[in-house]
């Protein structure tokens, strides 16, 4: 629900189950292989969020992967996709009240991968950094890709299930991204 989430269909995008199923190997093999990076921000502050994208002392990524690059082609050439990630949270691990500090990920096409909804614990938002104790919006995920806004306060607090996702990730506000999508101008689908 705009402004915090904005749904696609995903016949209408291009995704398919059987993309779903390639991205959720690929983050599989990225955790067997021990490939998953603990997040540090800007700030360095550090949280329980793991991630696989570019790997830039091996030069290795997220992009390495033919899946990978089938999911940024569904973004029509115009839109500079400027990250690929597969993300990681472990059962019960958590990532405090934020706003993300890379302008890159100002809105984030968020792909669930596992478990299913309604075991895919919820992003939640809260209304201000000084108002962290209850969120004004808990965003119950469905089985659809998301754009979530990544510049107002948000959290995840994950369950018993191990949470994988697949984000591509953009300097677009989110407000432009629905309105791009909506005129046509996104998604190559």
């Amino acid at each position: 629900m705009y402004p915090y989430v904005e749904y696609f269909d995903p016949e209408e995008i291009g995704y398919t189950d059987l993309m779903k199923q390639e991205l959720l190997g690929v983050a599989k093999q990225v955790d067997a292989e021990g490939r998953y990076r603990q997040y540090v921000s800007l700030g360095g502050y550090t949280n329980q969020l793991e991630y696989f994208g570019l790997q830039k002392h091996t030069g290795i990524g997220a992009d390495d992967f033919e899946i990978t690059q089938r999911m940024r082609s569904l973004i029509q050439p115009q839109h500079k996709v400027e990250a690929a990630i597969y993300v990681k949270f472990a059962p019960r691990a958590r990532i405090a009240p934020h706003v993300d500090d890379h302008l890159e990920r100002s809105t984030c096409l968020t792909f669930p991968l596992a478990p299913e909804p309604p075991d895919f614990a919820p992003t939640l938002y809260f209304k201000s950094m000084d108002d962290i104790v209850k969120p004004c919006y808990i965003e119950e995920w469905e089985n659809r890709p998301g754009a979530l806004n990544t510049r107002e306060v948000h959290a995840v607090f994950n369950n018993e299930h191990l949470r994988y996702s697949f984000q591509l990730c953009f300097r677009i506000p989110l407000k432009e991204f629905v309105e791009l999508h909506r005129r046509g101008e996104m998604f190559r689908g």
